[in-house]
Protein backbone atom coordinates (compact mmCIF):
# COMPACT_ATOMS: atom_id res chain seq x y z
CA UNK A 1 0.00 0.00 0.00
CA UNK A 2 1.35 3.42 -0.97
CA UNK A 3 2.16 5.77 1.93
CA UNK A 4 -0.19 8.68 2.34
CA UNK A 5 2.36 10.99 4.13
CA UNK A 6 2.93 12.98 0.95
CA UNK A 7 -0.76 13.83 0.76
CA UNK A 8 -1.10 15.21 4.28
CA UNK A 9 -1.74 18.98 4.50
CA UNK A 10 1.35 21.00 5.26
CA UNK A 11 1.51 23.14 8.37
CA UNK A 12 4.16 25.12 10.22
CA UNK A 13 5.17 25.00 13.85
CA UNK A 14 6.98 28.37 13.81
CA UNK A 15 5.54 31.45 15.50
CA UNK A 16 4.19 34.09 13.12
CA UNK A 17 6.63 36.92 12.42
CA UNK A 18 5.70 40.54 12.98
CA UNK A 19 5.06 40.86 9.25
CA UNK A 20 2.50 38.06 9.48
CA UNK A 21 0.76 39.44 12.55
CA UNK A 22 -1.81 42.20 12.32
CA UNK A 23 -1.46 45.25 14.56
CA UNK A 24 -3.57 48.34 15.10
CA UNK A 25 -0.73 50.86 15.08
CA UNK A 26 -1.30 53.17 18.03
CA UNK A 27 0.32 56.41 19.16
CA UNK A 28 0.21 57.74 22.71
CA UNK A 29 0.88 61.38 23.65
CA UNK A 30 1.16 62.40 27.32
CA UNK A 31 1.38 66.04 28.39
CA UNK A 32 1.49 67.27 31.98
CA UNK A 33 0.34 70.76 32.89
CA UNK A 34 -1.90 70.64 29.82
CA UNK A 35 -4.80 72.85 30.91
CA UNK A 36 -3.42 76.12 29.54
CA UNK A 37 -0.36 77.96 28.30
CA UNK A 38 2.58 76.00 26.96
CA UNK A 39 1.24 72.59 28.04
CA UNK A 40 -2.02 73.10 26.18
CA UNK A 41 -0.05 74.38 23.20
CA UNK A 42 2.14 71.25 23.24
CA UNK A 43 -0.88 68.93 23.19
CA UNK A 44 -2.56 70.88 20.37
CA UNK A 45 0.65 71.04 18.35
CA UNK A 46 1.10 67.28 18.74
CA UNK A 47 -2.44 66.79 17.40
CA UNK A 48 -1.56 68.88 14.35
CA UNK A 49 1.60 66.86 13.84
CA UNK A 50 -0.21 63.52 13.94
CA UNK A 51 -2.82 64.86 11.54
CA UNK A 52 0.03 65.56 9.07
CA UNK A 53 1.35 62.01 9.64
CA UNK A 54 -1.89 60.32 8.56
CA UNK A 55 0.04 58.43 5.86
CA UNK A 56 1.95 56.52 8.57
CA UNK A 57 -1.00 54.23 9.17
CA UNK A 58 -2.01 55.03 12.74
CA UNK A 59 -5.21 53.20 13.61
CA UNK A 60 -5.49 55.11 16.87
CA UNK A 61 -3.93 58.22 18.41
CA UNK A 62 -4.50 58.71 22.12
CA UNK A 63 -3.84 61.78 24.24
CA UNK A 64 -3.44 61.60 28.01
CA UNK A 65 -3.63 65.24 29.14
CA UNK A 66 -2.94 65.93 32.81
CA UNK A 67 -3.66 68.91 35.05
CA UNK A 68 -4.79 69.56 38.59
CA UNK A 69 -8.47 69.24 37.65
CA UNK A 70 -10.34 67.61 34.77
CA UNK A 71 -12.70 70.55 34.00
CA UNK A 72 -9.65 72.75 33.40
CA UNK A 73 -8.73 70.45 30.49
CA UNK A 74 -11.99 70.94 28.56
CA UNK A 75 -10.62 73.61 26.21
CA UNK A 76 -7.45 71.60 25.50
CA UNK A 77 -9.50 68.51 24.70
CA UNK A 78 -11.75 70.47 22.34
CA UNK A 79 -8.74 71.98 20.54
CA UNK A 80 -7.08 68.57 20.13
CA UNK A 81 -10.23 67.14 18.59
CA UNK A 82 -10.54 70.13 16.28
CA UNK A 83 -7.05 69.43 14.89
CA UNK A 84 -7.37 65.63 14.97
CA UNK A 85 -11.03 64.52 15.07
CA UNK A 86 -10.07 60.83 15.20
CA UNK A 87 -8.07 61.24 18.42
CA UNK A 88 -9.09 59.73 21.74
CA UNK A 89 -8.52 62.26 24.53
CA UNK A 90 -8.29 61.14 28.15
CA UNK A 91 -8.26 64.09 30.60
CA UNK A 92 -6.84 63.23 34.02
CA UNK A 93 -6.76 65.30 37.19
CA UNK A 94 -3.64 64.82 39.29
CA UNK A 95 -1.66 66.89 41.80
CA UNK A 96 2.06 66.32 41.25
CA UNK A 97 3.02 67.39 44.76
CA UNK A 98 1.00 64.51 46.31
CA UNK A 99 3.99 62.19 46.24
CA UNK A 100 2.49 59.41 48.36
CA UNK A 101 -0.17 58.63 45.75
CA UNK A 102 1.49 59.93 42.58
CA UNK A 103 2.91 56.64 41.26
CA UNK A 104 -0.37 54.78 41.70
CA UNK A 105 -2.39 57.65 40.19
CA UNK A 106 -0.17 57.95 37.13
CA UNK A 107 -0.14 54.19 36.63
CA UNK A 108 -3.94 54.20 36.68
CA UNK A 109 -4.01 57.07 34.18
CA UNK A 110 -1.69 55.19 31.81
CA UNK A 111 -3.85 52.07 32.10
CA UNK A 112 -6.89 54.18 31.13
CA UNK A 113 -5.05 55.64 28.15
CA UNK A 114 -3.90 52.20 26.96
CA UNK A 115 -7.17 50.36 27.56
CA UNK A 116 -7.77 47.95 24.70
CA UNK A 117 -4.29 48.52 23.21
CA UNK A 118 -2.40 45.28 22.71
CA UNK A 119 1.34 45.06 23.32
CA UNK A 120 2.21 45.10 19.63
CA UNK A 121 -0.19 47.93 18.82
CA UNK A 122 1.71 50.58 20.79
CA UNK A 123 4.37 51.83 18.37
CA UNK A 124 4.77 55.58 18.93
CA UNK A 125 4.97 57.29 22.34
CA UNK A 126 5.64 60.89 23.34
CA UNK A 127 5.65 62.29 26.86
CA UNK A 128 6.12 66.02 27.50
CA UNK A 129 6.91 66.93 31.10
CA UNK A 130 5.63 70.49 31.13
CA UNK A 131 4.11 70.88 34.61
CA UNK A 132 6.10 72.81 37.17
CA UNK A 133 6.02 75.82 39.45
CA UNK A 134 8.24 78.88 39.74
CA UNK A 135 8.71 78.61 43.49
CA UNK A 136 10.31 81.29 45.66
CA UNK A 137 12.34 83.86 43.73
CA UNK A 138 14.83 84.86 46.39
CA UNK A 139 18.31 84.24 47.72
CA UNK A 140 18.41 81.00 49.67
CA UNK A 141 18.16 82.76 53.02
CA UNK A 142 14.83 84.27 52.01
CA UNK A 143 13.16 81.02 50.91
CA UNK A 144 10.56 79.61 53.34
CA UNK A 145 11.51 75.96 54.02
CA UNK A 146 7.98 74.72 53.29
CA UNK A 147 8.11 76.42 49.87
CA UNK A 148 11.48 74.82 49.14
CA UNK A 149 9.97 71.40 49.85
CA UNK A 150 6.89 72.10 47.71
CA UNK A 151 8.98 73.32 44.77
CA UNK A 152 11.44 70.43 44.86
CA UNK A 153 8.61 67.90 45.17
CA UNK A 154 6.69 69.40 42.25
CA UNK A 155 9.59 70.12 39.90
CA UNK A 156 12.06 67.32 40.64
CA UNK A 157 10.76 64.43 42.74
CA UNK A 158 7.49 64.07 40.82
CA UNK A 159 9.49 64.17 37.55
CA UNK A 160 11.48 61.11 38.63
CA UNK A 161 8.37 59.29 39.84
CA UNK A 162 6.48 59.92 36.59
CA UNK A 163 9.43 58.69 34.52
CA UNK A 164 9.78 55.62 36.75
CA UNK A 165 6.15 54.65 36.18
CA UNK A 166 6.32 55.54 32.47
CA UNK A 167 9.43 53.46 31.76
CA UNK A 168 8.15 50.48 33.73
CA UNK A 169 4.85 50.58 31.85
CA UNK A 170 6.62 50.66 28.48
CA UNK A 171 8.89 47.80 29.49
CA UNK A 172 5.81 45.56 29.75
CA UNK A 173 5.17 46.39 26.08
CA UNK A 174 8.76 45.62 25.06
CA UNK A 175 9.37 42.01 26.10
CA UNK A 176 8.93 40.25 22.74
CA UNK A 177 11.64 40.80 20.14
CA UNK A 178 9.22 39.70 17.38
CA UNK A 179 7.04 42.80 17.83
CA UNK A 180 7.41 45.84 15.53
CA UNK A 181 9.73 48.61 16.69
CA UNK A 182 8.48 51.20 19.17
CA UNK A 183 9.50 54.87 19.01
CA UNK A 184 9.66 56.64 22.39
CA UNK A 185 10.41 60.32 22.98
CA UNK A 186 10.75 61.81 26.48
CA UNK A 187 10.76 65.61 26.57
CA UNK A 188 11.33 67.82 29.60
CA UNK A 189 10.47 71.51 29.44
CA UNK A 190 13.45 73.39 30.84
CA UNK A 191 15.02 76.84 30.90
CA UNK A 192 18.33 78.53 30.18
CA UNK A 193 18.53 79.04 33.94
CA UNK A 194 19.51 75.35 34.06
CA UNK A 195 22.78 76.34 32.37
CA UNK A 196 23.48 79.85 33.65
CA UNK A 197 23.14 81.10 37.24
CA UNK A 198 20.87 84.08 37.86
CA UNK A 199 20.56 85.78 41.22
CA UNK A 200 17.44 84.72 43.16
CA UNK A 201 16.64 81.91 40.69
CA UNK A 202 18.59 79.05 42.26
CA UNK A 203 15.53 76.96 43.17
CA UNK A 204 13.86 77.14 39.76
CA UNK A 205 17.15 76.89 37.84
CA UNK A 206 18.32 74.04 40.04
CA UNK A 207 15.11 72.15 39.31
CA UNK A 208 15.58 72.60 35.58
CA UNK A 209 19.20 71.47 35.83
CA UNK A 210 18.17 68.36 37.75
CA UNK A 211 15.57 67.46 35.12
CA UNK A 212 18.10 68.06 32.33
CA UNK A 213 20.56 65.70 34.00
CA UNK A 214 17.88 63.06 34.55
CA UNK A 215 17.04 63.01 30.84
CA UNK A 216 20.68 63.14 29.70
CA UNK A 217 21.36 60.13 31.93
CA UNK A 218 18.27 58.27 30.70
CA UNK A 219 19.60 58.75 27.17
CA UNK A 220 22.77 56.92 28.18
CA UNK A 221 20.77 54.19 29.89
CA UNK A 222 18.59 53.45 26.84
CA UNK A 223 20.24 50.11 26.01
CA UNK A 224 19.91 49.01 29.64
CA UNK A 225 16.28 50.09 29.91
CA UNK A 226 15.34 48.42 26.62
CA UNK A 227 17.85 45.60 25.89
CA UNK A 228 18.47 44.68 22.26
CA UNK A 229 17.56 41.06 23.05
CA UNK A 230 13.94 42.18 23.42
CA UNK A 231 11.68 44.44 21.36
CA UNK A 232 13.47 47.12 19.35
CA UNK A 233 12.79 50.46 21.10
CA UNK A 234 14.06 53.76 19.72
CA UNK A 235 14.29 55.84 22.91
CA UNK A 236 15.48 59.45 22.76
CA UNK A 237 15.25 62.21 25.35
CA UNK A 238 15.31 65.98 24.97
CA UNK A 239 15.36 68.96 27.31
CA UNK A 240 13.62 71.84 25.51
CA UNK A 241 13.93 75.48 26.62
CA UNK A 242 10.92 77.12 24.92
CA UNK A 243 12.03 80.75 25.12
CA UNK A 244 10.02 83.58 26.67
CA UNK A 245 6.49 82.25 26.22
CA UNK A 246 3.42 84.22 27.33
CA UNK A 247 2.23 82.03 30.18
CA UNK A 248 1.05 82.43 33.77
CA UNK A 249 4.56 81.54 34.92
CA UNK A 250 6.08 84.37 32.87
CA UNK A 251 3.54 86.79 34.33
CA UNK A 252 4.48 85.57 37.80
CA UNK A 253 8.18 86.02 37.00
CA UNK A 254 7.49 89.59 35.82
CA UNK A 255 6.33 90.36 39.34
CA UNK A 256 9.83 89.54 40.58
CA UNK A 257 12.09 90.83 37.81
CA UNK A 258 11.86 94.00 35.73
CA UNK A 259 13.39 92.29 32.70
CA UNK A 260 10.35 90.03 32.23
CA UNK A 261 7.96 92.93 32.80
CA UNK A 262 9.67 94.85 30.00
CA UNK A 263 9.51 91.86 27.65
CA UNK A 264 5.75 91.59 28.15
CA UNK A 265 5.26 95.36 27.78
CA UNK A 266 7.14 95.33 24.44
CA UNK A 267 5.26 92.26 23.25
CA UNK A 268 8.62 90.53 22.86
CA UNK A 269 7.22 87.16 23.90
CA UNK A 270 6.11 84.02 22.09
CA UNK A 271 2.65 82.58 21.84
CA UNK A 272 2.62 79.04 23.29
CA UNK A 273 1.74 77.43 19.97
CA UNK A 274 4.75 79.01 18.22
CA UNK A 275 7.27 77.43 20.57
CA UNK A 276 5.27 74.17 20.69
CA UNK A 277 5.27 73.93 16.89
CA UNK A 278 9.04 74.34 16.89
CA UNK A 279 9.41 71.44 19.34
CA UNK A 280 7.25 69.20 17.16
CA UNK A 281 9.36 70.16 14.16
CA UNK A 282 12.54 69.19 16.03
CA UNK A 283 11.04 65.85 17.05
CA UNK A 284 9.85 65.17 13.50
CA UNK A 285 13.24 66.01 11.94
CA UNK A 286 14.87 63.74 14.54
CA UNK A 287 18.39 65.08 14.05
CA UNK A 288 18.94 66.08 17.69
CA UNK A 289 21.31 64.12 19.91
CA UNK A 290 19.50 62.14 22.59
CA UNK A 291 19.92 63.83 25.96
CA UNK A 292 20.49 67.28 24.44
CA UNK A 293 19.36 70.64 25.83
CA UNK A 294 17.95 72.78 23.01
CA UNK A 295 16.91 76.44 23.21
CA UNK A 296 14.15 77.84 20.99
CA UNK A 297 16.14 80.91 19.94
CA UNK A 298 19.02 78.75 18.76
CA UNK A 299 16.67 76.78 16.52
CA UNK A 300 15.16 79.65 14.52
Amino acid sequence: TQSTWGHLPKFSLHSPSNTEMSFNKTALVIVTGASRGLGSGMAISAAKDYAKRSNEGFASTRFLVIARSVPALDSTKAAILEKLPTATVIPHGMELSNLATLAAEFSTALDRALEGVSTGDLQDVLIVHNAGILGPVSHVGGMPPEKIIETVNTNITSFYILNHVFINKLQTHAQDHALPAMRVRVVGITSQSALHPHGNWSLYGGGCAARDMALATLAQEASEVFPSSKRSVDLKTLSYAPGQVMTDMLSEAAGHQEHFKELIARGDVLLPEVSADKLMSVLHENTFASGAHLYYKELI
